[in-house]
Order: C-alpha cells, then structure tokens, then sequence
C-alpha cells in the first residue's frame, strides 16, 4: 500500500475512533467502510441472498427443538438479518426458518465471530460478521482460519498478542471489549499445560502443528470466550 493510501486510511480511522491508527486496512477498519458504504442497490437475478429479495415473513411459526439434527439435514442457502436479533435462513428445500435472540454468534451460525465473508460465509451482517449456512460450516470455518490458513505458522501466543493492539491478530485490543491478554489467558487455561514451552511459559508449536484433540480444545475455549448463547429457533409455516 502506498504512502497516501496508507494516510488517508490513518485519518478515517481517526476520524472514525477506530484504534490503531495505523493506516492498514484491518478487521475494524473494513467493518466501519462496510458500515458506512453507500451500497447500490443490487441486481435483481436469481441470487435470492440479496436483502430486496427477502419473502415476507409467514403469519404463523412453529418451535424447532433439536438445532443439532437441522444442520445435519439441511443447510442454508440465502440469509436474511431485517433486524440485529434477528436472522432468517432459506434452507435448500425452500423452508424458512428464524433465528430470533441468543448471541451474534449463535444467530450467524458463526461460534468464532469471524468477521468475513470467506470461508464457505453466506454474507456478512452490517457490523461485518460473517453468516453461515450451518453451525457446523462456521465452526470449520475457524478450525481452517486458525490452524490452516491465516493463522497456521503463528504460536497460539502470537495469535492473540503479536503485535498487540493490531487488527491482525484474533481479538483485537479496542474492538470491542476485547482484552488480548485475558482472552490468550483463558484460551491456555482451557487447552491445559504443555511440555513444549519457552521461557515465558508460552507454547512454542504452530497452529498448524497442533494434534486434533488439542485443536478442538482451543477451538470450544474460543466459542466459550465469545458467547455463544442460543436464543429461539422457529420454522415459518
């Protein structure tokens, strides 16, 4: 990036609130142009993702008690957020259903709250966060983000403190009410102790070394750390 782009960049953050003002184009930053963007409005073809194409909500819902064989069956094909509690999915075989309270991360079927629109994501929602077409898609999606793309060649310290205060590590300082510190604290508490350290008490492997049992260890302590609550789950009929 060059030196004017990078400056203009440092002065929408600051002008925004955003920190670092560093002039790179990070996670919070992307998230506020995305919020601020006057989107056109999109083409009418036969992409039913599009908020214009969203149906009308059924007169009548029904309770749908076991989220966990949903997903197995079925997963979502276009998503909808017409306000920030709630979410509804078109599955592939045309049902609707909602997602109405619970935290942002069980609404996004996203238990990382991954702010993108990679990684297998329907869309991202207005402050960024990715939305998926099942649980279990959002969950893969961090299982690669950590240990086999982005992050893969860091130390599980460095995924949350490199560079603290950066964009480009898990859990941003100031996004948030993140704590950099106390969310790596927690993640090590959970995972357990290791006999792979370095000085600092730290373990030393990369992510992408890390065996199953102990990925999906870190994988549940970052679910935990972010919240994730399941609020009411209806099928429009």
């Amino acid at each position: 990036m060059g030196p004017i782009s990078a400056e203009k960049i440092a002065i929408f953050q600051k002008t925004h609130g955003l920190e670092p003002v560093d002039g790179i184009v990070g996670s919070l930053t992307w998230a506020k142009i995305i919020e601020l963007s006057p989107f056109q409005e999109p083409k009418k073809t036969a992409d039913t993702n599009a908020e214009s194409d969203e149906p009308k909500a059924a007169s009548s819902t029904e309770d749908i008690t076991d989220e966990d064989k949903l997903w197995e069956d079925h997963k979502a094909v276009a998503v909808w957020a017409p306000s920030v509690t709630k979410r509804r999915y078109k599955l592939e075989n045309g049902t609707i259903i909602q997602k109405n309270n619970g935290t942002k991360s069980w609404r996004n079927n996203n238990p990382g709250n991954m702010m993108t629109k990679a990684y297998g994501a329907l869309k991202m929602d207005k402050q960024g966060y990715g939305i998926f077409p099942t649980v279990q898609a959002g969950y893969d999606a961090k299982v690669e983000l950590l240990f086999d793309k982005k992050y893969s060649d860091r130390t599980l310290h460095d995924v949350f403190l490199k560079n603290e205060g950066k964009s480009d590590v898990y859990a941003p300082l100031g996004h948030g009410d993140n704590d950099p510190q106390a969310y790596y604290d927690f993640v090590v508490k959970t995972v357990g102790a290791t006999n792979v350290q370095d000085e600092d008490g730290n373990d030393t492997r990369l992510m992408k070394d890390y065996p199953k049992a102990t990925r999906e260890k870190i994988v549940q302590a970052i679910t935990q750390k972010e919240g994730y609550k399941k609020g009411d789950l209806k099928k429009e009929i």
